[in-house]
């Protein structure tokens, strides 16, 4: 064989190869183009579904259409103005949106005023000391009553005045605190 001949062969070759190409080109194409016609006469949802398999055989051109068409699917957000609505419907509108950030904002104002008044009635007043030993009858943590002896110069919390008796709080190790009632002319400031 020689060279002229070799070469005209390896050119129709190059030719009929460029050909195949071709017709496999417009073969993807048309199955594209016939694939995104029958996806754009279904409903918005089959369409979404159908965009994220892999297996669907669109050309990238084809898929960037359905993309657009489920873009101009979706529905338009409604936008109030307040010349077209009452301040009323306006905030009625939005209020969806703002109810659970009002109810958590309402819970955490409840919970914060109970803790406050919690702590404000378990805080003592003051520290205070007897002016003289005394023998009261208190309340355990148990509930049942106990007779302690409070000495002069031991500090007791001074939980709040009522009239003139004050209700104290004594310490009792290992087991919590004992409340009781002294008069308010017994009792000396701590320092």
């Amino acid at each position: 064989m020689t060279p002229e001949i070799v070469e005209g062969r390896y050119d129709a070759a190059e030719a009929e190869a460029k050909a195949a190409r071709k017709v496999v080109r417009d073969a993807r194409i048309a199955e594209s183009k016939a694939v995104l016609d029958q996806l754009l006469m279904k409903s918005a949802d089959e369409r979404l579904d159908a965009i994220g398999k892999s297996d669907l055989k669109l050309i990238p051109a084809d898929r960037r259409k359905l993309a657009r068409s489920l873009q101009m699917a979706a529905p338009a957000r409604r936008q109030i103005v307040a010349t077209m609505a009452s301040r009323w419907e306006i905030w009625r509108s939005r209020l969806p949106y703002r109810v659970f950030p009002m109810s958590v904002l309402g819970l955490s104002f409840a919970v914060a005023v109970a803790l406050a008044a919690t702590a404000y009635r378990h805080t003592p007043q003051e520290w205070v000391t007897a002016s003289q030993s005394l023998d009261v009858e208190a309340s355990g943590p148990d509930g049942y009553a106990r007779e302690l002896n409070v000495s002069p110069g031991e500090r007791v919390a001074l939980m709040r005045v009522d009239g003139d008796q004050g209700v104290l709080r004594y310490w009792l190790p290992k087991e919590g605190y004992a409340e009781f009632r002294l008069p308010v002319a017994y009792l000396l400031k701590s320092h």
